[in-house]
């Protein structure tokens, strides 16, 4: 048995369109997570680790393509608690990824 649970949480950031400002806002979050949680921190978008943004910084780690015209999706995933959180225009969308009982 699983249990797959969504929420929404409400942010002022709305500048999708422009990638530094998502690579900034996202490292922001990231960061906190990782030290508030002291957990594993992904980041999504060429599977680029926590570890790796420390060591090379996000200017290297977090330089994406925007294709077709359309807003970078970034992803944080949390290992520990199996919870993935993506950037959208005003929000983020938290899932997680399928907590399984047995």
């Amino acid at each position: 048995m699983s249990v797959g649970l969504s929420h929404i949480v409400r942010h002022d950031f709305k500048h999708m369109h422009d990638l530094q400002a998502c690579s900034r806002f996202v490292i922001r979050t990231a960061y906190a997570l990782q030290t508030q949680l002291h957990d594993e921190v992904w980041v999504r978008r060429g599977d680029v680790s926590w570890k790796d943004i420390v060591k090379y910084g996000w200017r290297k780690t977090l330089t994406f393509d925007n294709y077709n015209d359309l807003p970078a999706e970034f992803v944080i995933e949390l290992n520990r608690y199996d919870v993935r959180l993506t950037l959208r225009n005003g929000f983020w969308e938290i899932d997680s990824m399928g907590y399984s009982f047995f």
